[in-house]
């Protein structure tokens, strides 16, 4: 769009503007409407010389589950799309969080255990978990000890829980292409104070050239807490 205003375009030195020049505005003057926008909005460029409001995009979006489904207790799903769980038992399986909108994701857990339990994931797609092939190489910090574990297993390890009442397990959970048709890799980090601070870190993948659309949480435990699903957008 030309901006015409003002319409003089052979400025010198001491030059001033007349009343013509200044109210020669036409139709083509750039003028942002603020009243055409909502709290928190900001003036995004459409690369051909105009531009709407629009939210301050963010590299996380978070995926909202079709379905959760848990062996006792309950799961809601939030209207923002995380998952609050209430004495939750059994297995608790996320299902439609992975899609092709997004290649890698972080999931993050902010749970409280009734028992000290090996938390680990499995993926699943269409309703169905995949239960082998997972290999997991693992470092555990207890306060001067480091210990370090390589194994087999049916799922991906992510944390060690702590069986309290008020102090959360921690979790943060990097999954690489989980809806590609190919090896799924993982990263956890996971913190419980147990006696003393102790963390997990934890890297895996999945042998299987699966694309998945979703996770199973395996523990023998009763939890309340959060769980959130990130998308990293592309």
């Amino acid at each position: 769009m030309a901006v015409v205003w003002p319409s003089k375009n052979n400025f010198a030195n001491g030059d001033v503007l007349t009343a013509a020049n200044m109210n020669n505005i036409g139709d083509t003057l750039n003028v942002f409407n603020p009243t055409s926008a909502t709290n928190g909005q900001v003036w995004v460029a459409n690369g051909s010389g105009s531009g709407s409001y629009a939210q301050i995009a963010s590299a996380l979006k978070i995926m909202k589950p079709t379905s959760v489904a848990v062996g006792g207790g309950t799961a809601t799903i939030n209207a923002d799309g995380s998952v609050s769980f209430t004495n939750a038992t059994g297995t608790k399986s996320f299902n439609g969080v992975f899609d092709s909108t997004c290649r890698n994701y972080l999931i993050v857990f902010n749970l409280l255990y009734n028992n000290t339990v090996t938390e680990i994931l499995r993926w699943r797609v269409a309703g169905v978990d995949s239960s082998s092939s997972y290999q997991n190489q693992r470092i555990v910090a207890t306060g001067a000890t480091l210990t370090a574990a390589q194994s087999s297993s049916s799922g991906a390890f992510i944390a060690s829980t702590q069986n309290s009442a008020t102090d959360p397990t921690v979790t943060n959970v990097w999954v690489y292409s989980p809806a590609v048709a190919a090896r799924t890799y993982s990263r956890a980090f996971s913190q419980a104070e147990i006696t003393t601070a102790q963390t997990w870190d934890n890297a895996g993948f999945h042998n299987q050239a699966t694309a998945y659309d979703g996770f199973t949480m395996v523990d023998a435990a009763q939890i309340n807490g959060l769980v959130t699903v990130y998308g990293l957008d592309q």
